[in-house]
């Protein structure tokens, strides 16, 4: 009897510890994330495996009947997937007589996984605008076709690409800019496309975060200084897209892949500016890589203050490495 109390004992001692385990790796991965490299490393990765203790704790505790320990690991399989998991529950929201407009962000991975099914999630999406990204293979010539297919597939939307970013629309367009977030190749095209919807301006930015240097610089950086190099060049990235879309003074929607999950610094400097779409009005995980089996978010759409979030999808198309995102939006 006494040696089955202590195992009780015990097993509520471990379930109660895996508790505070995975309420330390979140705050480690969400506060204190890129200032110190191996929290930057427990931020960037999928969450799901540390889960694995939970699971094993939980079912040891349901075939031992032990309550207390049931209730512990019940309590941090909730947090677990409300916290790191990032797991959204949000209720429809009505908005009877707002005209809505669809917003699609899709990585199409240069469409070698299969463009045309590609182009038919993006046709049964029916966006407004849609905003591509890797829409570029390695040579001019090949990219020029590449085009010319999307915009064949894709009848009806007109649009302007920049090197590998495409950004499509079936409203009037009034205004295209598009310049480099940083010089060199340390960054890709920011695009931005002014449109006419329904007698409003306002302005879609299309962008497509660099992740890091080469994986081969690993041998020469070290995993520390690989580590820090792909930080500095996100924050980089991140801080260029604050001020050049800072003197946009429309309503404005920021769509693209960043390369950065919902926690950490670089998506706590975006989230202060705009609000994250699929937080707001999104269910479920959210997770759009990879997309055969996603366990990372990390292809957004932001909304300036002006536009409200009322719906948010991400299909289950398998035509790139990624998922879709798609967002419907209202003007306040």
């Amino acid at each position: 009897m006494n040696r089955s109390r202590s195992r009780g004992r015990a097993l509520v001692v471990l379930s109660v510890a895996n508790l505070a385990g995975i309420v330390v790796l979140w705050f480690l991965g969400s506060f204190v994330a890129e200032r110190w490299w191996p929290c930057a490393i427990l931020t960037y990765l999928p969450q799901l495996p540390f889960g694995a203790p939970l699971v094993l704790l939980l079912a040891l505790s349901l075939w031992r009947r032990n309550r207390p320990a049931v209730i512990v690991n019940a309590l941090a399989g909730l947090f677990f997937l409300l916290g790191p998991m990032g797991f959204q529950l949000r209720l429809p929201v009505r908005t009877p007589g707002s005209p809505v407009l669809r917003v699609m962000t899709y990585n199409i991975r240069g469409g070698t996984r299969g463009l045309s099914g590609a182009l038919r999630a993006v046709r049964q999406a029916q966006p407004d605008v849609v905003c591509l990204q890797e829409a570029g293979l390695n040579s001019e010539a090949a990219t020029r076709r590449l085009e010319h297919a999307i915009r064949a597939g894709l009848p009806g939307y007109v649009g302007r690409r920049a090197e590998s970013v495409m950004t499509l629309t079936r409203l009037p367009i009034v205004r295209v800019q598009s310049r480099r977030l940083l010089p060199g190749r340390r960054s890709r095209p920011l695009l931005r496309v002014t449109v006419d919807f329904r007698g409003r301006l306002l302005t879609v930015a299309n962008v497509h975060f660099v992740l890091s240097t080469p994986i081969t610089h690993i041998r020469t950086l070290g995993v520390r200084g690989f580590v820090d190099t792909a930080t500095e060049i996100r924050k980089a990235q991140t801080d260029a897209l604050l001020e050049a879309m800072a003197n946009e003074t429309r309503p404005h929607i920021v769509c693209g892949d960043l390369n950065t999950p919902p926690r950490g610094m670089v998506y706590g400097s975006l989230a202060r500016r705009w609000q994250d779409t699929f937080a707001t009005a999104g269910t479920g995980f959210g997770y759009t890589f990879a997309s055969r089996a996603p366990l990372l978010r990390i292809d957004y759409v932001w909304l300036s203050p002006g536009l409200r979030p009322v719906r948010v999808l991400v299909p289950p198309s398998r035509a790139s490495d990624h998922r879709p995102v798609v967002a419907d939006v209202v003007l306040r």
